[in-house]
């Protein structure tokens, strides 16, 4: 009876695990849905340990190093409307293959 009662409470555990992590990768996305701002003060929270819990410290910090990138359509468009239908003249060269690092506010494209 303790042997099955131990692999109920490990498979509890590590359930309970996979749901902690869930629930942390939702709040990390729910964060950068509500956009730039939202992310910076995640970003800004993610490094006062002295204030915040551990745990919220640790998962906001993903916001420093994973910022999900806006796809090539959307830098595409936004040169088109910046620099107009012609705006491929203006680089000698320029990468299609998406950025190279991105921020929250920003990303960087190859040219």
């Amino acid at each position: 009876m303790k042997k099955s009662l131990r692999r109920s409470e490990r498979g509890d555990q590590q359930s309970f695990t996979h749901e902690r992590k869930s629930r942390k990768r939702q709040f990390e996305q729910g964060i950068e849905f509500l956009g730039p701002i939202f992310v910076k003060f995640g970003q800004w929270v993610s490094t006062r340990r002295d204030i915040f819990p551990r745990d919220i410290c640790d998962t906001l910090s993903q916001l420093q190093r994973n910022a999900t990138p806006h796809s090539w359509l959307d830098t595409e468009r936004l040169l088109e409307e910046t620099y107009g239908p012609s705006w491929r003249d203006l680089f000698v060269r320029f990468e299609d293959e998406g950025p190279i690092g991105s921020g929250c506010c920003a990303q960087v494209c190859s040219r």
